[in-house]
């Protein structure tokens, strides 16, 4: 609960430095870039601390749900993996904030191409998906962390077994997505961007849910003949 309270801290404060630089800017700021880095969007200013207030209401939302868990053995086991993944995650989304206030720094220059935010959010996207990832072949069995699907949870091996193999398929798809990255922001072609994000779903998402489902059937297909 200590780093949650640090975190917490942290996002407040930024929040705050939020509210002092968004009355330098103009009453109508950009809040939205098209694919090709172009300004198609505007909206009030105040749209920086919407964005600015996410990392708190995360910080808060895992308070309590440290505080809900507290008494459960299963959560507890896990609280030195969740301790490095809200981190990470916690300063995730504090880049995301000061992406938007990019975007919100270009109102006196709408016509000239500018970076291509898609590409930019991928990139700490990848690396927060290849942290996650080195971490879920050390996630004990529990409801609220994890590859959650009925078949992890009805048994214990299918669980182990599901996270050691998300672990290097989510390590992989998050290398996508951070190249595809990194190639749409050189290349200036979205397309990179987009398909190794679907590249990169796949792996972390779809396979293990597959993976689960075939390897829970397969040890209770046994278990029945």
């Amino acid at each position: 609960m200590k780093l949650l309270k640090k975190l917490l801290s942290v996002s407040i404060l930024n929040w705050v430095i939020l509210l002092v630089i968004m009355f330098q800017f103009p009453k109508q700021v950009p809040i939205h870039l098209d694919y090709t880095g172009m300004v198609d969007r505007y909206g009030p200013r105040w749209v920086i601390l919407i964005f600015g207030f996410i990392p708190v209401i995360l910080d808060l939302a895992l308070m309590a749900y440290r505080a809900k868990t507290k008494n459960n053995t299963k959560a507890s086991a896990n609280r030195k993996t969740e301790n490095i993944l809200f981190l990470a995650v916690t300063f995730f989304m504090l880049v995301i904030t000061w992406l938007q206030v990019y975007v919100a720094s270009l109102a006196d220059q709408p016509q000239v191409p500018h970076l291509l935010i898609a590409p930019i959010i991928l990139v700490p996207l990848g690396i927060l998906l290849i942290v996650i990832s080195n971490f879920f072949g050390v996630i004990k069995q529990n409801r609220w962390m994890g590859i959650r699907v009925s078949w992890t949870l009805k048994d214990e091996e299918v669980w182990k077994r599901t996270h050691r193999l998300g672990g290097y398929y989510g390590v992989a798809g998050g290398f996508c997505i951070l190249i595809g990255g990194i190639a749409a922001y050189f290349t200036g072609n979205v397309i990179w961007a987009f398909s190794l994000l679907a590249v990169g779903v796949i792996l972390i998402v779809v396979v293990p849910i597959i993976y689960a489902g075939c390897l829970y059937h397969k040890r209770h297909s046994k278990n029945r003949e």
